[in-house]
């Protein structure tokens, strides 16, 4: 469920205790626990509730009591409902399942205010030299080498109640290792497949009395040690090293440190790699930092204080801070990636206090409020060089003589020093975009589903047409190539399809393909999500600026009037200059790409803001003409690319085949598969189920209720309102119609009214140009559409919606026929019975009129008006309204009841008496259709309708028996023959017609 992922809460500096916090803190509170539905969301179910320091406010034991009762017991039960809350949602699609969420643990260290600060009046010996800012070189072995030391008594008497209440507090881990000082501690835990070492250290312990000491306090390797292995000269590294990864939690920062400590002693507990984090609080502000050294990285975090009130110099009031962040560490491909999610209270004089995004700690995700993906390498003591252990797939830029790159004349006006830090910013761009791609690729989640899924384990690779359907003729078939044969090809490919044809999930696909193989071969992978493009984007050079940015490079926007109407008219593809480091940013990205021998990925080139399309659209030709030694993937719905872009060869998403719907199917649903593949044979849902969504959203209905709709038409009309507007929605995408009051809604009964025009008045399934124009000419007004723009509208209806392609370079067609049937369907429904029509429509193309049937709000009328009509019965084919009624069967209209169906079986066995015998065995299984059991009541009907022929071949009577629970007994009571009021006696009934047609027990004969 949560397989190699590791998440946390961080809390810091609650000064529980604290004066005035008393009557402040239940409202803070009551937000803070809202707040934390929208903090699990992004990192739950968390594993461990990590707090660093300050807990009360003066280490007394009743401080600590209330903490308990007050702060912690609440903040676990609030994290039970979360995680309970969390497992039904699980339940809903895989409800077999047993899934259970544990409680995460407690983790504290110390901080200054976390002890009792002993009296300094009489002071012992021991205290004045610890108090003195240069005591500790003085008394740190004797510190650190003995436990009956008395400095050590000092600090364990300040600490005491520290130590007791962490000893006893609930949801602590079990037996974690203590280490010399009050505080230190290590523990293992085995979360989700890993193994994750966490290490906390008493910083503290010197801040014996009050005043500012930074600067003033120190540490210990041998407390390091101590807390990993219980043993102050063991091996602390190598405990560490012996997990997946390692966080180290203290109370104060590094700048807290003397010089000594902080440049000595802490490069050697905290080396760059050997923790993924340093959790610290004290200032009562968040903020990250990361340093990289040696080609790998050290993170440290500043925690928000979760409740702190400072006095203002030179003000009688307090500056009130509130905040708290989360985390989560997931293993990738690539090694380990790390983001940070901090959330801080605001205040305003209406809502009072709430929390959202801290933008003030760190650079956050516009989606998600975290932070970048961090990738995580420890440090290594192999001779390869560092970068190549973080990313072995990239090209150590560093190696300039091997890579050439300085070699060209775009970065001569740089020095040495300036070449190796740029170096330096590629590298751990790089580093950070393959961590954040990685996991983009790694799951895909739509609308409907309960949690993310594996990209690996829940998609099929899809097959691909050479030749996408509008550049190719009707009825020319291409040849199609796999995803393998995509992947392993050198050529560059602009992958078109349909609305939930899957593209994106292909790119992401091959993604996780390319850095798979690409890390033996050298490549490196850039994704850009053109979805993500808004006017923070309506700059010049947009999509270079984007690559420039996920490398590392920061370029200078142009400035200047010129830059101003470049800016506010990003349509018009005015070009400013833009640069990093006085070099022109269209120099220097094609040639990073070129050099790093990149695979660029472009998701979504019909998604891309419209204003920025063309300045897209260039950025892209920029690249292809400079960047020969790259290859690019574009996705694109197919009716919006509309003019080739460089030597991109254009491809198209092929429908599931049989084997891929059974993988697809069978992986989604596991041991109901099945019983879903049985219903999936119904012809309503067979085309549908080529297409990746839509098969998707009929595994999502058949998981959450063990059925698909017993009318087809309800899935035509979810279909039609994804492909239509809901996708586009979930995606939390606009697309602007370039057309007032042309909206979903108007798209829709456009959609239908077209729909009905080519089936029953051009009676084409695919148009050409001159039909389009007859038919926009005669419906546009009706739409408020201007006139001689079909194309331009056809164009927009196929890029919006998809339902209509270009097929060649002359035509149109819907992407389905299902759906075109539907949206026929829809219009006839919305108009008066068509009477005189009817026998037309059904003479041309029966399935539209059974899906209208199934559709309208009286299907026994509709039926009647259709069967009964005497023209039908006497022009309209057998084999037709034998069509007719299979369809309507699979529609599953619902029950009818009422004469008028026996009076539909008796027309048609009429028609069956008077047509030549050819006919005779198609009517007859249209009868049997219409009195099956899915058109029927499970009593048959409320009519029976039957007929007789005189022996000698005269005169022909016709009956219609009418049978109710309330006629049962004229039935029995009826005469030899019919009675005036068409009632028979079951006997006569038997003697008159025997054993021919049986119908729910009485027979109906048939003869000439």
């Amino acid at each position: 469920m949560n397989e190699g992922k590791f998440s946390w809460l961080h809390l810091t500096d609650m000064h529980f205790g604290l004066a005035g916090l008393g009557q402040r803190w239940p409202n803070i509170r009551e937000r803070f626990f809202e707040d934390l539905e929208v903090a699990y969301r992004t990192s739950g179910p968390w594993d461990a509730v990590i707090f660093t320091g300050d807990l009360v406010q003066s280490g007394d034991q009743a401080q600590y009591v209330q903490l308990n009762e007050d702060v912690l017991a609440p903040l676990f039960k609030r994290i039970e409902e979360l995680n309970s809350a969390h497992v039904k949602k699980l339940k809903e699609s895989a409800p077999d399942d047993e899934i259970q969420v544990p409680l995460p643990v407690l983790l504290a260290v110390p901080g200054n205010h976390d002890l009792v600060r002993p009296s300094q009046s009489p002071s012992s010996p021991a205290l004045r030299i610890m108090l003195n800012a240069q005591g500790f070189r003085e008394i740190e072995d004797e510190l650190m080498g003995s436990a009956a030391s008395d400095y050590r008594d000092v600090i364990s008497k300040a600490f005491r109640n520290f130590s007791l209440w962490s000893e006893a507090v609930r949801h602590t881990p079990d037996k974690p290792m203590r280490g010399l000082l009050p505080g230190d501690f290590s523990v293992s835990l085995k979360v989700n497949g890993l193994d994750v070492r966490i290490v906390g250290l008493n910083t503290a312990f010197l801040q014996l009395d009050g005043g500012n000491h930074m600067g003033r306090l120190e540490w210990d390797v041998r407390q390091f040690n101590a807390a990993c292995t219980g043993d102050p000269m063991g091996d602390g590294a190598h405990w560490v090293r012996s997990g997946d990864f390692a966080l180290l939690l203290t109370h104060h920062g590094p700048e807290w440190l003397s010089p000594q400590s902080r440049d000595l002693v802490y490069a050697e507990i905290n080396p760059a790699g050997r923790f993924a984090l340093h959790l610290f609080g004290h200032m009562h502000k968040g903020e990250q930092r990361s340093l990289t050294a040696g080609g790998v990285r050290r993170t440290v975090w500043q925690g928000n204080a979760l409740f702190s009130m400072e006095t203002i110099a030179s003000h009688e009031l307090a500056e009130r801070r509130h905040g708290y962040a989360c985390g989560k560490i997931e293993r990738v491909r690539s090694g380990l990636s790390m983001r940070l999610f901090p959330r801080r209270a605001r205040f305003d004089s209406v809502n009072g206090w709430r929390f959202s995004r801290d933008d003030e700690a760190t650079i956050l995700e516009e989606s998600d409020g975290g932070t970048h993906p961090i990738l995580h390498a420890r440090a290594s003591s192999a001779s390869e060089p560092a970068f190549e252990r973080i990313a072995p797939h990239v090209t150590p830029l560093r190696e300039t003589d091997r890579l050439g790159l300085w070699d060209l004349s775009v970065w001569v006006s740089l020095d040495v020093a300036r070449r190796e830090t740029i170096a330096e910013k590629v590298r751990d761009g790089i580093a950070a975009h393959t961590a954040k791609i990685d996991a983009w690729s790694s799951s895909i989640q739509v609308f409907g589903m309960a949690a993310p899924h594996d990209v690996d384990k829940a998609t099929v690779g899809l097959n691909f047409s050479l030749v996408p359907r509008k550049f190719r003729g009707p009825g020319v078939d291409s040849s199609e190539v796999s995803e393998s044969e995509i992947v392993t090809s050198a050529k560059s490919y602009v992958v078109l399809g349909q609305p939930g044809a899957g593209k994106t999930t292909t790119m992401k696909r091959l993604v996780r393909e390319l850095l798979s193989t690409d890390s033996k071969g050298g490549a490196v992978v850039i994704v850009i999500r053109l979805i993500r493009f808004d006017e923070r984007h309506s700059g010049s050079y947009p999509l270079l600026c984007e690559i420039a940015a996920e490398l590392g490079l920061d370029p200078t926007p142009p400035s200047g009037p010129s830059a101003s109407i470049a800016a506010a008219n990003p349509a018009m593809g005015l070009a400013q200059r833009v640069q990093y480091e006085g070099m022109d940013v269209e120099r220097i990205v094609p040639d990073l790409l070129q050099r790093l021998r990149a695979v660029v990925v472009f998701d979504g080139l019909d998604e891309v803001n419209t204003n920025l399309r063309s300045a897209v659209e260039r950025d892209i030709d920029l690249l292809l003409a400079n960047c020969r030694g790259c290859r690019f993937f574009l996705s694109c719905r197919s009716g919006d690319y509309v003019r080739q872009l460089g030597y991109l060869n254009a491809i198209e998403v092929c429908a599931l085949n049989e084997g891929q719907v059974d993988f697809l199917a069978s992986t989604w649903l596991g041991p109901k598969y099945s019983a879903f593949r049985s219903l999936l044979s119904n012809p309503a849902f067979i085309e549908l189920a080529g297409r990746p969504l839509f098969l998707l959203q009929l595994v999502l209905v058949f998981s959450g209720s063990g059925y698909l709709p017993n009318r087809p038409f309800d899935v035509y009309r979810k279909m039609t309102s994804l492909m239509i507007e809901a996708w586009d929605r979930q995606k939390a995408l606009h697309r602007p119609s370039r057309y007032s009051d042309f909206d979903a809604e108007r798209k829709l009964e456009f959609l239908a009214r077209l729909s009905f025009e080519l089936t029953y008045i051009a009676k084409a399934k695919r148009f050409s140009d001159t039909q389009l124009v007859a038919i926009y000419g005669r419906i546009r007004r009706d739409f408020g559409l201007p006139a001689d723009e079909e194309r331009q509208v056809m164009q927009e209806i196929e890029s919006h919606t998809g339902i209509i392609s270009e097929s060649g370079s002359d035509g149109f067609e819907f992407s389905h026929l299902t759906i075109q049937e539907y949206l026929c369907a829809y219009h006839l429904v919305r108009l008066p019975f068509p009477k005189r029509q009817v026998s037309l429509y059904l003479e041309h193309y029966p399935a539209p009129i059974a899906v209208a049937t199934a559709m309208s709000a009286s299907p026994l009328q509709w039926l009647s008006g259709v069967l009964l009509d005497p023209s039908v019965l006497k022009n309209v084919p057998a084999s037709h309204i034998t069509s007719f009624l299979d369809r309507l069967s699979v529609e599953n209209p619902g029950i009818f009841a009422g004469p008028e169906v026996g009076f539909c079986v008796l027309a048609l066995v009429f028609k069956g008496s008077e047509q030549a015998g050819d006919d005779s065995p198609i009517l007859e299984r249209a009868e049997a259709i219409l009195v099956s059991s899915r058109i029927a009541t499970a009593s048959f009907l409320d009519a029976i309708c039957c007929y007789r022929i005189d022996r000698n071949g005269g005169s022909r009577e016709r009956y219609a028996l009418v049978l109710g629970r309330e006629s049962e007994e004229s039935l029995t009571d009826a005469g030899e023959g019919p009675t005036p009021s068409g009632y028979v006696r079951k006997e006569w009934l038997h003697a008159v017609f025997p054993n021919e047609l049986l119908i729910d027990g009485f027979s109906i004969a048939r003869r000439r």
